[in-house]
């Protein structure tokens, strides 16, 4: 008698993502999902105690998110000089022993 391997059905695509899967999907953690749920910008369903978040609107999120041009990298480094020159400026109007205030 000869047997025969018995394979598993493929895994169906869900449009449904669960909380975890929202936040690895979107590359943000689980307290800034629920900011988004909460402030109404990611609709979210429940299904028992669960919470769900379809894949389109997960995808339209992204899509409303603004563009932002990467900076330049000579403008980059000029902030970083100038940074650098405003901490160094500080540090000098600063009595030595004695605490700035914030």
């Amino acid at each position: 008698m000869t047997t025969a391997a018995i394979s598993n059905p493929a895994a169906i695509p869900s449009p449904m993502l669960s909380v975890p899967e929202a936040c690895a999907y979107l590359k943000i953690r689980k307290s800034a999902l629920y900011l988004l749920i909460g402030s109404g910008d990611l609709p979210a369903r429940k299904l028992g105690a669960r919470t769900l978040i379809l894949k389109s609107d997960a995808d339209d999120l992204i899509e409303r998110l603004p563009q932002r041009p990467i900076p330049d990298r000579n403008r980059a480094e000029d902030r970083s000089r100038t940074q650098s020159s405003t901490r160094a400026r500080r540090e000098k109007s600063t009595v030595p022993g004695q605490r700035r205030s914030r």
